[in-house]
């Protein structure tokens, strides 16, 4: 259920907007349903909250495929 998953990582984010994962999690989300530019934001944005992070090699990789 993607819309659902969509719904509950935007309420996590809301209650903690430093939650690097849920980044991860709501790119997928979002190039799941096709919304490769909100796809795109959120890889970004876990970059941003975690340059370093255990997920960093994914978002880059995602951001890579989503900008060619």
């Amino acid at each position: 259920d993607l819309p659902g998953a969509l719904e509950k990582l935007r309420a996590a984010l809301r209650l903690n907007p430093g939650l690097a994962d849920a980044y991860i999690l709501l790119g997928t989300v979002y190039k799941k349903m096709g919304e490769k530019q909100k796809a795109l934001a959120s890889f970004k944005r876990y970059l941003e909250v975690a340059p370093d992070g255990d997920e960093a090699a994914v978002a880059r990789t995602n951001i890579s495929e989503l900008q060619e």
